[in-house]
C-alpha cells in the first residue's frame, strides 16, 4: 500500500488534531508524516522523532513532500499557499476552512492551485447523520423546501485568532449547499446583519456575530452563527415536501452534541392541523462508541482517507469540498460579508488604562 508523505504546516490545535489522525488507524497506513512546520519552536518540540521547523521552504525542500496539511491559522493560509504552490512534490494539499481569509486571495492563488488536488476540512461532511440524512431524502425523493441553521461557540477572549463568525459559519453554509440537492447551487443574500466587538484577541472590532436570509436557488435559507454563544450549538434543519404534496417533513440534525462526533438525526413527519410530530427515523451516534484512538477525531480520520482512496483510486467517489466547493463558500461568504447591515462596535471589556 502507498503511503502519501505529509508535511503538517501548523501546530497548534487543528494541526495536533491532525497530527492525532494521521497516526492512528487507519490513517497511520496510508499517510507518513515527514516533517512538522510551525513557527512556534516551543509548540513541536519532541514530536516522537519527526523532524520539525520553523521554516516551510526549508521543510518542504529537504524532504519533497506529496502532500501538505495547513493548519494554520486562517487569516495566514494565502501566504502559506503562496510558498506551497511554489514546490513541484505537492500533488495535494489539505486545508483547514476557509480556504482564504477572501474572496480576493482565492481568486488570486486559484490558478496556482489548478494542477494541485486541493480539498478543505468541511469535517461535518463525514458525519454519519449526514450520510443518514442523504440516503433517507434519496430514498424518499421528497422537494426541500427550507433549509435553517443555528451554529456557533464560545470564542471569547480565545487566544488562537480570527478572522471572525464568517468563519464558523462556512461549516453551516457548506452544508446548506449539499442539502439543497442542487448539481449547481446559486447563492442570494436577501437580508443580512452582523455584529462586531472586542470578543477576540484580533481586535477591538471584529465579527462575533452574524445572521442572515437567503436564497440558495429557490429555497429560503435562514441561518445565525456566533462566537458569543455560552456553549457550542450546531443545530441544522430542513423541511421538505413529499412529492405528491400531501406530507411535510422536518429533518433536524444535531451536530458535535456535547461532545465531538456526538451526533443526532431525527426526521419527523409533521401534521398539517396541529403540526404534531410522528417519528420516522431516530439516529444518536456517540463518540464513546468508538475505539478510543479515534474518539473525537473520526471525522477527520474519514476526510483523510477519503483524500488518499481519491488519489489511488480513480473510480473513488469522494466526499470531501474539493477546490469548486470551497470556490462557492468563498463567493457566499463575500456576498454575505458585502450585504450585511453592521452595527457599530458592542464593547464586552472595559478599556484598561
Amino acid at each position: 500500500m502507498s503511503k502519501l508523505t505529509v508535511a503538517i504546516i501548523g501546530f497548534g490545535r487543528a494541526g495536533k488534531r491532525f497530527y492525532q489522525a494521521l497516526t492512528s488507524a487507519p490513517a497511520n497506513e496510508l499517510y507518513e508524516i515527514v516533517a512538522i512546520i510551525d513557527a512556534n519552536a516551543t509548540a513541536i518540540s519532541g514530536i516522537n522523532a519527526i523532524p520539525c521547523y520553523s521554516c516551510i521552504e526549508e521543510a518542504l525542500l529537504e524532504h519533497k513532500p506529496s502532500t501538505v496539511v495547513l493548519s494554520v491559522n486562517e487569516e495566514q493560509h494565502y501566504e502559506v499557499l503562496e510558498i506551497v504552490v511554489k514546490f513541484s512534490s505537492i500533488k495535494s494539499i489539505i486545508c483547514e476552512k476557509p480556504l482564504t481569509k477572501t474572496l480576493e486571495e482565492l481568486l488570486k492563488i486559484k490558478p496556482l492551485l489548478s494542477p494541485i488536488k486541493t480539498t478543505v476540512n468541511f469535517c461535518e461532511r463525514y458525519s454519519r447523520i449526514v450520510e443518514d440524512g442523504l440516503t433517507w431524502l434519496k430514498a424518499h425523493a421528497p422537494t426541500v423546501t427550507r433549509i435553517e441553521f443555528s451554529w456557533g461557540k464560545y470564542r471569547v477572549k480565545d487566544p488562537r485568532p480570527t478572522m471572525g463568525v464568517l468563519s464558523e459559519i462556512s461549516h453551516a453554509l457548506d452544508l446548506s449547499f449539499l442539502f439543497s440537492l442542487q448539481y449547481e447551487p446559486t447563492f442570494k443574500v436577501v437580508s443580512a446583519n452582523t455584529t462586531h466587538s472586542d470578543f477576540s484577541i484580533s481586535g477591538d472590532r471584529i465579527d462575533d456575530s452574524v445572521s442572515l436570509l437567503a436564497l440558495i436557488n429557490d429555497i429560503p435559507l435562514v441561518g445565525r452563527s456566533s462566537f458569543v454563544l455560552p456553549y457550542r450549538e450546531r443545530v441544522f434543519i430542513l423541511y421538505a415536501r413529499s412529492a405528491d404534496g400531501r406530507d411535510t417533513y422536518q429533518l433536524q440534525f444535531n451536530f458535535d452534541n456535547p461532545r465531538w462526533d456526538d451526533d443526532q438525526l431525527t426526521v419527523y413527519k409533521v401534521a398539517p392541523l396541529g403540526g404534531k410530530r410522528e417519528v420516522l427515523l431516530s439516529k444518536n451516534y456517540r463518540s464513546d462508541e468508538l475505539d478510543a484512538s479515534l474518539r473525537h477525531i473520526k471525522k477527520l480520520s474519514d476526510y483523510l482517507v477519503d483524500v488518499w482512496n481519491a488519489s489511488h483510486q480513480p473510480e473513488h467517489v469522494h466526499k470531501y469540498a474539493d477546490f469548486n466547493d470551497a470556490e462557492r463558500i468563498q463567493v457566499a461568504l463575500a456576498e454575505l460579508d458585502a450585504s450585511s447591515v453592521s452595527m457599530e462596535k458592542l464593547q464586552l471589556f472595559r478599556e484598561l488604562v
